[in-house]
């Protein structure tokens, strides 16, 4: 006689739908950890019931090592296409994640989950889960069942800091991100720059270096025109508003659809663009008593002399005598010409 006798004894007994143990019917999370999926072990019925109604009798617990938090399940559901899978549905707030991380978006530790149910309270009001025979058996109470975390990094790239390039016609945008590269990597949308109020059309947007730990996580703008360096009151601010479409948004690259970054309004960027502006004399005039000549640059310079033909890289022509001045110092100090912040080089002269 081959038949399991302890089957036909089950069959005809009903057995009660388990969770099931075997490592290829795993209870499991969603990649968002907005679900779980538990999977039941049921010899003698072709399903579970009731579909809904029965998350008051389950109690999620997750844990960050030893701080745990236990939620309840907001719904349940049985999809007819995997009838001994009872799917718990959890809040956005009560979402399971992968790991906890730090204010770099470092992972740090690792969320476990675990499932109970609740079998003998609540009386009437809230259904107990069974088989679907026409003679029911119900599946017994169970604590800490752990579950299997799929979820994916949940954590979406969050804005840094931003600053423009050298030369005035890139914008860079810096985000913290522990899963680069930072989706799409081509073909960015959504944000705006401005100058003093004045916008600077941006003709591409792409991520750095998408093989980059470190750059794949910062987003070029191209520029149309220059930004100015900055004078002190030309800002330039950086505003960031996210596509209708999921697939234009600044995501991480684990696609979870809950990682997209949130909008910008009016940051503002650094400028770093070099004073790209030529000193210029507005003044020149010799002292009333010394043997010296003044000169007023408009333009704050970083070297105390000028190309010229003289040591010092200054030249002053004497016309009247037909012959250069010998300079025998420069020195250079800021001052104020009509109004205007200047710096000022005198130039002492023999006479």
């Amino acid at each position: 006689m081959n038949e399991d006798l302890r089957n036909t004894f089950i069959a005809f007994s009903g057995a009660s739908p388990g969770i099931s143990t075997s490592l290829t019917n795993l209870s499991y999370t969603s990649y968002d950890g907005k679900r779980i999926y538990l999977n039941f072990d049921d010899i003698d019925s072709t399903g579970l019931e009731p579909a809904t109604g029965l998350q008051l009798r389950f109690s999620v617990t997750k844990k960050f090592g030893a701080i745990a938090t236990t939620v309840t399940p907001s719904s349940t559901f049985v999809d007819a296409s995997a009838p001994k899978t009872l799917q718990l549905i959890l809040a956005d707030s009560d979402r399971i994640v992968d790991y906890s991380y730090n204010g770099s978006g470092v992972a740090l530790t690792a969320q476990t989950v675990f499932v109970s149910y609740n079998a003998t309270g609540f009386g009437s009001t809230v259904p107990q889960l069974s088989d679907n025979d026409t003679q029911k058996s119900f599946v017994s109470s169970f604590t800490g069942v752990g579950i299997s975390n799929l979820t994916k990094e949940s954590n979406p790239p969050v804005f840094n800091y931003s600053t423009t390039s050298t030369d005035g016609t890139k914008v860079f945008v810096y985000y913290t991100e522990a899963t680069p590269p930072l989706l799409p990597t081509t073909n960015i949308s959504g944000f705006a720059v401005s100058q003093n109020n004045s916008g600077i059309a941006i003709t591409n947007g792409y991520v750095l270096d998408p093989s980059s730990a470190s750059n794949g996580k910062v987003v070029v703008l191209q520029l149309s025109g220059k930004i100015d360096s900055d004078d002190g009151t030309n800002p330039v601010t950086l505003t960031y508003t996210p596509p209708a479409s999921d697939f234009f948004k600044i995501k991480d690259s684990t696609g979870t659809g809950l990682t997209y970054s949130v909008a910008l309004s009016g940051v503002a960027v650094t400028n770093l663009v070099a004073d790209r502006s030529r000193p210029v004399v507005i003044n020149a005039q010799t002292a009333v008593s010394a043997p010296t000549l003044f000169l007023n640059f408009f333009v704050t310079m970083s070297e105390p002399t000028l190309p010229g033909t003289s040591a010092t890289g200054f030249s002053i022509y004497h016309v009247e005598a037909e012959e250069y001045k010998d300079i025998y110092s420069v020195t250079d100090s800021s001052t104020t010409y009509n109004g205007f912040g200047v710096t000022q080089y005198a130039l002492a002269v023999l006479s």
